[in-house]
């Protein structure tokens, strides 16, 4: 028999969960401030705890945070009636396996209590993100890639899942709305394959709802667009180790290989700047302030095993300046 603790400062509320889980056969106790059921929490073993999420003193957020350094396995269900996209990720980081809207849905209540735990592993891996618009797609990998971090890219659900088939992952970095699956079910598919594969969700439709099932299907994070990259950047950091930053050489700044990528790209997709850096490269690169003498030099000579050192391997639009300076050498 489960044993329950139901955290809640209103007596309606309380009496009538306590009289309903009662009656379906648990063992439950009832409290209705933050300090009294972290006292209860130390003094007993329960299996759930339901929490309000604004109590009087401690809100729920905190007291299952802090019971859980107490008691690590405890699951706690936070409820309120006054939800928010912020608070529903703060519930789902602080270990609540869900964040429930009143008036509660007491099926989907049950259901929650009858889970058992899911344990969660962590590796670190390179990162793929999957984003259907081409650039936030290209613009996320360019700045990760600049980070130091080996990433591939997928622009929808299906090739995603056809990537994580053949190569490991350590973090998914996916848009929320994609053209043939959501974000959430290709994460939910691919923690299938791979139990201890996490994912960032991103989008700029947040909704509670989405937040929730985001964090309940293996999400390290809910970030809604525009995304602060610096934000982005620390929880892909706490989440997977740069793959190869140790091993490849790189250039100190950021903004030079940014810059570098920025060259790339435009020799391929311009012809008139591509003839400009044919006939006078030091004069075209001279625009891009951020690069470095030895960037300046690679791209020149057409050095693609130190252009690649820097940045991974360059796909063959990215590589077109590079194969085009080559081919003059050898004529």
């Amino acid at each position: 028999m489960k044993h329950i603790l139901i955290v809640e400062d209103e007596a309606i509320v309380r009496d009538s969960l306590k009289d309903w889980l009662t009656d379906s056969g648990y063992r439950v106790d009832v409290v209705r401030e933050g300090d009294e059921a972290l006292r209860l929490i130390e003094e007993k073993d329960f299996d759930v705890v339901l929490l309000d999420l604004r109590l009087p003193g401690k809100d729920g957020l905190q007291v299952l945070r802090e019971a859980r350094l107490r008691k690590p396995g405890l699951r706690g269900i936070i409820i309120t009636a006054y939800p928010t996209v912020k608070t529903a990720v703060e519930a789902m980081k602080v270990g609540a396996v869900d964040f429930l809207t009143k008036p509660l849905d007491l099926s989907r209540l049950e259901m929650l209590i009858q889970e058992g735990p899911t344990p969660v592993g962590l590796k670190a891996k390179p990162i793929l993100i999957v984003d259907d618009e081409a650039s936030i797609r290209e613009s996320l990998r360019d700045w990760f890639v600049a980070s130091g971090y080996q990433v591939e890219t997928a622009g929808d659900g299906e090739e995603a899942l056809g990537l994580v088939r053949q190569k490991d992952y350590g973090l998914l970095l996916l848009d929320l709305k994609l053209p043939d699956i959501s974000g959430i079910d290709v994460l939910k598919e691919a923690r299938q394959r791979v139990p201890g594969l996490r994912g960032i969700i991103i989008t700029a439709y947040p909704s509670v709802e989405s937040a929730v099932g985001a964090m309940r299907s293996g999400a390290v994070e809910y970030l809604t667009k525009p995304l602060v990259m610096s934000e982005l950047e620390k929880y892909v950091a706490e989440n997977v180790g740069r793959a190869e930053a140790d091993v490849m050489e790189r250039p100190t700044t950021k903004a030079g290989i940014v810059a570098l990528l920025k060259v790339l790209d435009r020799a391929a997709e311009e012809s008139a700047f591509l003839a400009r850096l044919a006939e006078s490269p030091q004069q075209t690169l001279a625009e891009y302030r951020d690069l470095t003498g030895e960037q300046k030099q690679a791209l020149t000579s057409g050095d693609i095993k130190k252009i690649e050192s820097w940045v991974g391997r360059l796909d063959p639009q990215r590589a077109t300046w590079l194969w085009c300076k080559l081919s003059q050498e050898k004529w």
